[in-house]
C-alpha cells in the first residue's frame, strides 16, 4: 500500500471508509497480516487477513475483529521503463532506493525494504526490490532493470571524428 501517507494510515482510511467511522492510528493496532486462505478468497474476495485490536486507550471501540483486505504485490513495478535511469553496481539499497523511489514516485521507506544489493546481468544493472512478508501494505518482490550507461560504440557511425 504506502500509495498515500503510509500503510498504517491507508488501511485506517480504508476501514473508516468501511465501517462508517473516524478511527485514527492511535485508536487500533494491527496484528501481523497474512495470506488469505482459498475459502477466505472465495469469501471475501481479498489477498490478505489481519487482526485488527482495539487500542487500550481508545474512547471509540472495544475489541477485536479479522479485517480482509488487498495487499499490493510488487511485480507490477516491473512494467515501469528505468531505462534512462541509472544506478551504480552493488549499491545496497539505501543508494538505489531513492533513485527508484523519484522515478516511479512509490513512497516506500528504505527501512521497509529488504537489503537486496544492485547487481548486473548482461552489462545492465538490476535491483531486486522486495518487502518482508510482515509488510503492511505490499507483498512479494520485483526484479527492476535500469537502462545503464551507453556503450560508446553506438555514438559513431565510423571510426573518424569529425573536426568542429
Amino acid at each position: 500500500m504506502t500509495i498515500f501517507v503510509s500503510s498504517t494510515a491507508d488501511l485506517v482510511a480504508m476501514i473508516n471508509v468501511a465501517s462508517g467511522q473516524a478511527f485514527v492510528e492511535a485508536d487500533l493496532v494491527f496484528g501481523t497480516p497474512r495470506a488469505a486462505t482459498t475459502a477466505e478468497i472465495t469469501q471475501y474476495g481479498k489477498n490478505t487477513a489481519i487482526q485488527v485490536n482495539s487500542a487500550p486507550a481508545s474512547t471509540k471501540t472495544v475489541g477485536f475483529t479479522t479485517v480482509f483486505y488487498d495487499r499490493i504485490p510488487l511485480q507490477p513495478l516491473e512494467n515501469f521503463n528505468l531505462n534512462l535511469c541509472v544506478c551504480p553496481d552493488a549499491a545496497p539499497v539505501a543508494t538505489w532506493a531513492p533513485i527508484v523511489f523519484a522515478y516511479t514516485r512509490v513512497p516506500f521507506l528504505v527501512s521497509e525494504l529488504v537489503d537486496n544489493p544492485s547487481f548486473t546481468v548482461n552489462g545492465k544493472v538490476n535491483v531486486k526490490i522486495e518487502v518482508g512478508p510482515n509488510h503492511l501494505g505490499w507483498t512479494g518482490s520485483a526484479t527492476l532493470k535500469f537502462g545503464g550507461y551507453p556503450d560508446i560504440a553506438t555514438a559513431f557511425n565510423g571510426n573518424t571524428l569529425q573536426a568542429f
